[in-house]
């Protein structure tokens, strides 16, 4: 368990997942239900445009709320299309602390609040998949199906446990 936890805290790859769990022992005796939105969020990989835009999937990675960059920190903290759903989350963690909260913090004792605000990740799926005004897929629209076709028929093959 040393040597993981070494090297857990060692690589340069999976940067934000060690944010969420620093500690190798923990996040094995934690009981998460592992869901696509909230493997996103704790990856940064997925649905989300940075993601996209950095393999030139899509051609830019704002947010369609228009507030920047739609990387896991502006949807976590300001992304305006979860405004809501992110002042229910802040809300919950200033019962019994301040916001903003670490990464690790919001795991071990908000998962249940914090997984229920990944659930919301599909509004701006839905507003990333909206159709031009001809009503027919745009081309950076068409580049993400194909990329999460691709990647739906390799997970079938290979499935990844955190």
């Amino acid at each position: 368990m040393e040597n993981w936890q070494r090297k857990w805290e060692t690589t340069n790859k999976g940067g934000i997942t060690t944010e969420y769990f620093p500690e190798v022992r923990e996040r094995l005796h934690t009981k998460i239900n592992l869901t696509q939105n909230f493997t996103t969020m704790v990856m940064g990989r997925g649905n989300i445009k940075s993601y996209l835009h950095r393999f030139k999937i899509i051609d830019t990675s704002n947010c369609p709320c228009g507030n920047g960059h739609q990387t896991m920190e502006h949807i976590l903290l300001e992304c305006a299309t979860l405004q809501e759903d992110r002042e229910r989350l802040i809300a919950e963690v200033a019962k019994t602390g301040d916001w903003p909260i670490s990464k690790d913090m919001l795991i071990k004792k908000h998962y249940k609040a914090f997984a229920k605000f990944t659930k919301k990740l599909m509004k701006l799926r839905k507003l990333i998949h909206k159709k031009n005004i001809s009503g027919r897929a745009t081309r950076e629209e068409t580049s993400e199906r194909a990329f999460f076709s691709y990647m739906k028929r390799r997970n079938n093959h290979c499935k990844y446990q955190l």
